[in-house]
C-alpha cells in the first residue's frame, strides 16, 4: 500500500461563529444541515450548506453557492467549507471550529463539483 500525502484541507462551516467569517463581514446565523459539531467552548452549532445564508452588517444577506458537493453533502445539499462562494460574490474565510476536515490526497482527484457554484 503506497501513503499518500495531504496536499490541502478545508474545514467545514458552522453557524455561531463569534468572528466574521467572510471577506465582506458576514455571518452565519442559522446552519440547515442536521450534522451538529461540538466547539472547543462547548455550543453545539449545525453544519451550514449550499443554500444557507450570510448576514451582513447592512441587513444583506447572501446564499452560500458551493461547497464540498459530492465530496460532501447532507439530504442533497453541499457541505459548506472555508472557500465556499455566497451569491455575493464573498467568500467564506473562516470557522469557528477545527474538528472536521476534507483533505486532498497527492494523486486521488476531487469531486468535479468540489467549491464550484450551482447553477
Amino acid at each position: 500500500m503506497r501513503s499518500r500525502f495531504i496536499l490541502c484541507y478545508r474545514s467545514h462551516l458552522s453557524s455561531g461563529n463569534p468572528r466574521q467569517p467572510h471577506a465582506q463581514g458576514g455571518v452565519i446565523r442559522q446552519a440547515s444541515a442536521p450534522l451538529t459539531i461540538t466547539l472547543d467552548d462547548g455550543q453545539v452549532v449545525r453544519v451550514a450548506q449550499t443554500g444557507d445564508y450570510a448576514e451582513y452588517p447592512d441587513g444583506s444577506r447572501a446564499h452560500i453557492i458551493s461547497g464540498a458537493g459530492a465530496q460532501g453533502q447532507l439530504q442533497d445539499q453541499a457541505i459548506a467549507l472555508v472557500g465556499s462562494a455566497l451569491s455575493n460574490g464573498d467568500e467564506i474565510i473562516d470557522t469557528p471550529q477545527n474538528t472536521v476536515l476534507i483533505s486532498k490526497q497527492q494523486g486521488v482527484p476531487m469531486a468535479d463539483d468540489f467549491l464550484t457554484s450551482a447553477r
